[in-house]
C-alpha cells in the first residue's frame, strides 16, 4: 500500500515598515521600546536634547525630544539593532551603536553627553544584556542566531519556547507548562495574533498551534512568564511571542533540502526473517526564503516557502486459521 502526502507551508510577508503602522492593531504588542534619560557630564538631566533612532538594517529613523527632566522614550520600535544619536546645543553628538531592541521588551539606556562642538561625535557601543528598570516583567528572548544554530528536530520552532527558566514538560511537548500554572494559561501569538489551538483549551492543547511555525519564517521568540503588562493582551499568564522575519536594505535569503530515504536504511530483523521487503519511505523537506528592498530605506519584502513531500508504504498483516484449525482440529502445535 502506498500513500502520498504533500504538505506545503507558505509564508508571504511584505513589510511596509512604518508606512502602514497604525492601520490595524494586533492583539499583542510585537514591537519593543527604548527609554532613558539624557544627562550632562555632571549627571544632571539635559532637557531639549534631540534623540534619533536609526534601524541599521533598513535605514528607517525616528526622532524624539527629551522632556524637561531629560527623559525620552521610543515606544514603538521594530525588533532589531539600532543606532541612537543625541544632539543638543553646546554638546558633542553622542552616538550609541548596537542598541538591541527585542519584541515586548524595554531597553533602558542613559545617554551621557560631553561638552563640545555639535560637529564632534562621541561613539559608544551599547552592546550587552538588556536592563529593564521601568517594568517588572520577567521575559526571555531567543535571538535569530540561537534559532538558526541550536539543534532542532524538524523545522517547527515551537520547542524553542521551552528554553526558558520556569518551563516544565510532562513527557509530551503539548503538556508544557510554566511556573506550574495550568497549560491553558499559555498564550502563543504570531506577530501579535493568537495562534493557540483553541478547540478544547485543555491540558494537552495549550502548548500547540495549528499554524506551522517553520524555521525559515521566524526571527525571534520572546517568552514572558511573570508580571505581564497590558500589552500582553490579557490572553494568559504566560505570553509566547513569535516574530516573523522582515526585509532589509540588503538582499538576503537561503535554500535548504533535507531528505530521508529508505534506500539508505537496513530492513528490520523481523522483516528479513518473514521475507517482508524493506518498507518504502521517501521524505523531502525543502524550501527557501528571500528578502530585500523594494524602495531603499522605505519599502521592503520578505518571502518564505517550505514544502514537504512524502511517499511511503507499509505492510498490512492479516491473521487467519491454519488448514487444521479450519477443519476443527485445534490440537496442532
Amino acid at each position: 500500500m502506498r500513500k502520498r502526502l504533500c504538505q506545503t507551508s507558505v509564508s508571504l510577508l511584505v513589510v511596509f515598515a512604518f508606512l502602514i503602522a497604525g492601520l490595524a492593531e494586533a492583539q499583542v504588542r510585537t514591537t519593543g521600546q527604548v527609554s532613558g534619560t539624557v544627562v550632562d557630564p555632571s549627571g544632571a538631566a539635559l532637557s531639549a536634547a534631540t534623540i534619533t533612532a536609526r534601524d541599521t538594517s533598513t535605514g528607517l529613523t525616528q526622532s524624539v525630544t527629551a522632556n524637561t527632566s531629560g527623559q525620552y522614550v521610543f515606544p514603538d520600535l521594530q525588533p532589531g539593532i539600532y543606532q541612537l544619536t543625541a544632539t543638543a546645543p553646546g554638546f558633542a553628538a553622542a552616538v550609541y551603536k548596537d542598541v538591541v531592541v527585542e519584541s515586548g521588551r524595554t531597553r533602558d539606556l542613559t545617554i551621557q553627553m560631553k561638552v563640545g562642538a555639535v560637529s564632534e561625535r562621541v561613539e559608544v557601543s551599547a552592546q550587552g544584556a538588556i536592563l529593564e528598570t521601568t517594568t517588572n516583567t520577567l521575559a526571555t528572548t531567543i535571538d535569530p542566531d540561537e534559532i538558526q544554530n541550536l539543534p532542532l528536530a524538524g523545522r517547527d520552532i515551537l520547542p524553542m519556547a521551552e528554553l526558558v527558566v520556569g518551563e516544565q514538560s510532562g513527557g509530551d511537548e503539548r503538556f508544557t507548562t510554566y511556573n506550574s500554572l495550568p497549560n491553558g494559561a499559555i498564550s502563543i501569538t504570531i506577530d501579535g495574533m493568537t495562534a493557540n489551538s483553541m478547540r478544547y483549551r485543555t491540558s494537552s492543547t495549550g502548548f500547540f498551534t495549528f499554524a506551522p511555525l517553520r524555521l525559515g519564517a521566524f526571527d525571534e521568540v520572546t517568552v514572558s512568564t511573570n508580571e505581564l503588562t497590558a500589552d500582553a493582551g490579557a490572553e494568559g499568564s504566560t505570553q509566547v511571542r513569535f516574530i516573523t522575519k522582515r526585509g532589509t536594505n540588503q538582499f538576503h535569503g537561503n535554500a535548504f533540502w533535507q531528505a530521508i530515504n529508505s534506500y539508505f536504511s537496513a530492513n528490520s530483523y523481523t522483516n528479513n526473517a518473514l521475507g517482508i521487503p524493506r518498507p518504502l519511505q521517501v521524505l523531502n523537506d525543502w524550501g527557501g526564503s528571500i528578502g530585500g528592498p523594494v524602495l531603499k530605506n522605505k519599502l521592503f519584502f520578505f518571502v518564505n516557502f517550505e514544502g514537504i513531500t512524502e511517499k511511503f508504504s507499509y505492510p498490512v498483516t492479516t491473521e487467519y486459521p491454519t488448514l487444521q484449525a479450519q477443519q476443527g482440529n485445534f490440537t496442532y502445535v
